[in-house]
């Protein structure tokens, strides 16, 4: 029989946080999933870890392929899902005790297409603190709403801390690019495809700063990283113009200029020489 809930946790050389991650997920009061850790080539003590779980939990188990990205570890992970609904955790974070089963009794109860909850941002300067790119959508309990009715929804940008149902992920074929910053194509689409999305108030998940400085958000010296910021740029302004309203349209550009152009800029001051001509141009 299929679990209600298929969470899909791809891992790349995080041994450090796969672990805590991990637990959080074993430990959740929702018990109806089954969690499928895509092994993306992984060359740390990740896979040591993971396999861990699996040996103590039947709900885990792993898929391994050679290292190709996040978004194309998603994917994989996607394919091997067999659950009613789907969710995808970043392997470096932690989710509250009671987010599966806020998530989905939400679904179970409304019928909505996804539902999404609040984000904890567990920062290395500041601490625990409400997530900025989450504080406002997320401010109040709202079921059946759409980003017409919350307009801001559009800085809802990452994957991970959603519920999806799985019928409404296949009729419309989501599937991540592979590169960088390759969940913002996905999920703002799917909040401007969705009839109905739930929105929770309490933060479900937390949203982990590493101390090493090793994420994607935090390698601002990498010019591949710019050029996939700059790509994700575009393949959202592709299906913005034809889906969204005014308003959105306008949202989304002006986000993308208080916060991409802007991150894009502060590389102009840890890329190399060498690669300063190329970063004007993807700047301009």
């Amino acid at each position: 029989m299929s679990p209600k809930l298929s969470v899909v946790v791809p891992f790349y050389g995080v041994e450090d946080y796969i672990g805590d991650c991990l637990a959080t997920i074993r430990d959740q009061t929702f018990r109806d999933f089954e969690c499928i850790l895509v092994d993306d080539g992984s060359r740390d003590g990740s896979r040591a870890i993971a396999q861990r779980f699996v040996d103590a939990d039947a709900r885990f188990r792993i898929v391994t392929q050679p290292n190709a990205g996040l978004g194309a570890a998603r994917n994989t992970g996607t394919r091997h899902a067999t659950g009613e609904y789907l969710m995808f955790v970043d392997s470096d974070d932690l989710l509250a005790p009671r987010c599966f089963q806020q998530l989905v009794t939400s679904l179970d109860r409304t019928g909505s297409d996804f539902a999404g909850g609040n984000v904890w941002r567990s920062s290395l300067r500041w601490g625990l603190i409400v997530s900025d790119a989450h504080r406002a959508q997320f401010a109040e309990h709202r079921e059946r709403v759409t980003i017409a009715d919350v307009p801001l929804l559009m800085r809802d940008r990452m994957i991970w801390n959603k519920v999806y149902r799985r019928s409404f992920w296949d009729a419309h074929g989501y599937a991540f690019p592979e590169m960088r910053y390759e969940d913002y194509p996905v999920t703002l689409k799917a909040h401007l495809e969705a009839s109905a999305v739930d929105l929770l108030p309490d933060p479900l998940y937390v949203w982990r700063e590493r101390e090493a400085g090793t994420s994607i958000s935090q390698q601002t010296f990498d010019i591949a990283n710019v050029r996939d910021r700059v790509r994700a740029v575009h393949l959202v302004l592709d299906f913005v113009d034809e889906l969204a309203s005014p308003e959105v349209a306008e949202l989304v550009d002006s986000y993308f200029v208080q916060v991409d152009l802007r991150e894009c800029l502060s590389s102009l001051l840890s890329v190399p020489d060498a690669d300063q001509d190329e970063l004007e141009r993807l700047i301009a």
